[in-house]
């Protein structure tokens, strides 16, 4: 489907020509290079927009078709149209002078404006050809910014969507990455495969061999499904999926030529597994802790240039984000079998109070992976939201870098450098240590306003000489950081919703944080149950009812307690006291 602002550009430019030129009729045309088909989002005739149906290039056909066959301007009168034996729409009188430009993106001809007049001979002379070179030119670069547009919009959704559904399993992964890149580029043709290595035989990558089950879990020919197979590799017999599962690079290819040249370097030992060597390809690896789980590949099988350098961009960026879902379903599905087992030991540990320390360590060691994944998503975040403010700074311009653009890919790399090393937490048993709560709080709101909508305000109010606080730093800012982002949810849909947190001593050498927000409130019926595992009660808003469980747990296991006070349509107070070392 042709993006509506494109239409809309085209429909400006044939105002402007019918303004500028001496014309009857224009035809502005889009020309997909995959299919060998023309579309006509805009005719006009005599004044009158005409509908006309999308047509295959073909050797016989219009005058327009051969600015396409030909990849050059074309200027014709009466006498020449007939010579040629060109033809033209019988709805129309036979023109006396017709003129077309073709509209050119990185060296690949995308459509083409024609115009003609039937009452006059050189209507349309050399000031009417640089007009019509000069709108295919505009053309071109608005269908290059909205293409580039459409690029990101694909991969935000994407992540959005696998960030927000950390259930899905890696089929609907998978479907979803066909869907996404379908939305920018030719997939008619399209493989994922995944690659599991052999259990009893390391690979070799060094030696350039690998010894495990490459199964081509997803694959469309020709448009169609097929079904999933799958290939034990055989060192004589690598493919592309082979030499990107080893090298973890990518490979674009841009032409038939090329492509048999690849297959045929000297001592390389290549075969193509699914048909002839194609005429487009680009396959890009699925990376996770620097090893290759899989390959994603596009090709077509007969036409040179079907894809471009912003094509094997995108594809790496969907790949990056199937590669971290991927990881992360395998990990929920882990915890799901393990949260089973996690269930009778909260019921045993309400049953036996002697041994419950024990207990809760047990608790705390089997929730860390759910920790690290619930972390990660909210770490990352930011991301989807920092790519579009780079999208929206960049719209003005084009050859001219606003300075906030490194500002915000610094934010990205900073917070993706936060995913690593919370991801190194998990490798040990963290110990106690001096905490600065208010170093922590400022903290984990700096990430949060990251992804919290401009109507949200989150105001934090310490008290000075706090007293000492020992713990687990993970854990207090696990606990924390689920209880702000749940009130963040509480006011979502408001549009002056304030987060407010306080930070004071109290008596008996207590530590206690308020955290309060002006949302929607919690019914009296479910406040007893907002601590259980597995209960959410957010309709439309995605909660997995871990986020709050987690919270109070972490906090019981320090000796600490947290209660609540809630109003409906007033909002929510949740109160977290803990035991301090020692007075300043």
């Amino acid at each position: 489907m042709i993006n509506k602002s494109i239409i809309n550009i085209l429909k400006s430019v044939s105002e402007k020509a019918h303004e500028l030129l001496d014309i009857d009729h224009f035809f502005a045309a889009l020309y997909d290079h995959a299919k060998g088909k023309i579309e006509f989002p805009v005719a006009v005739y005599n004044g009158e927009p005409v509908d006309i149906p999308p047509r295959l290039c073909k050797d016989d056909d219009l005058w327009q078709e051969l600015i396409v066959k030909e990849n050059t301007p074309l200027r014709f009168g009466q006498k020449e149209l007939e010579q040629k034996g060109l033809m033209f729409w019988d709805k129309i009188p036979r023109p006396l002078s017709c003129m077309g430009v073709p509209i050119i993106l990185e060296n690949l001809i995308i459509g083409f404006i024609a115009a003609d007049n039937t009452k006059k001979e050189n209507a349309l002379g050399d000031s009417a050809f640089r007009v019509l070179s000069m709108f295919a030119r505009n053309i071109a670069i608005a269908v290059k910014m909205l293409k580039k547009d459409t690029r990101l919009m694909a991969v935000n959704q994407m992540a959005g969507e696998l960030n927000s559904r950390i259930q899905l399993k890696t089929n609907e992964i998978l479907n979803l990455v066909y869907e996404k890149a379908g939305s920018i580029m030719h997939t008619d043709n399209m493989y994922i495969a995944l690659y599991t290595p052999d259990p009893d035989k390391k690979d070799e990558i060094e030696k350039r061999r690998i010894y495990g089950t490459i199964d081509f879990s997803l694959m469309y020919v020709e448009g169609k499904r097929k079904e999933p197979w799958s290939r034990i590799p055989k060192p004589e017999e690598y493919g592309r999926t082979e030499e990107i599962i080893i090298t973890g690079e990518s490979i674009f290819i841009k032409t038939k030529e090329e492509s048999i040249k690849w297959y045929n370097e000297s001592g390389a030992g290549r075969k193509e597994h699914i048909g002839n060597p194609f005429a487009s390809w680009i396959g890009v690896p699925m990376i996770i802790r620097n090893k290759v789980i899989g390959v994603i590949a596009t090709y077509h099988t007969k036409r040179d240039y079907i894809f471009n350098e912003d094509d094997k961009v995108v594809l790496s960026m969907m790949a990056d984000n199937a590669a971290i879902a991927i990881e992360n379903s395998k990990l929920f599905q882990e915890l799901e079998i393990a949260n089973n087992t996690l269930e009778e030991k909260v019921i045993e540990l309400q049953k036996a109070q002697n041994d419950i320390a024990d207990k809760e360590r047990e608790l705390v060691k089997s929730g860390m992976a759910m920790d690290f994944i619930h972390k990660m998503n909210n770490l990352v975040g930011p991301i989807p939201v920092l790519i579009t403010l780079i999208k929206r700074r960049m719209k003005p311009v084009i050859d001219i870098v606003d300075p906030k653009v490194i500002e915000y890919l610094d934010n990205i790399y900073n917070e993706t450098e936060n995913i690593l090393n919370e991801a190194n937490k998990l490798k040990k048993y963290d110990e106690p240590e001096p905490i600065n709560l208010e170093e922590v709080i400022e903290a984990i709101i700096g990430q949060i306003e990251l992804i919290t909508p401009p109507g949200i305000k989150i105001k934090f109010d310490p008290e000075p000489s706090l007293y000492s606080f020992h713990g687990i730093r993970s854990h207090i800012e696990t606990a924390i950081h689920n209880i702000i982002q749940n009130c963040v949810t509480a006011v979502s849909d408001k549009d002056n919703g304030l987060i407010y947190i306080t930070l004071e001593n109290n008596e008996n050498s207590k530590i206690h944080i308020n955290i309060s927000d002006n949302g929607c409130g919690i019914p009296d019926n479910k406040i007893d149950l907002i601590f259980e595992y597995g209960k959410t009660f957010w309709k439309d808003k995605k909660g997995t009812g871990y986020g709050l469980w987690r919270a109070k747990n972490i906090i019981n296991t320090m000796n600490g307690n947290i209660t609540v006070n809630s109003k409906i349509d007033e909002g929510t107070l949740f109160t977290i006291i803990l035991s301090s070392e020692k007075q300043p």
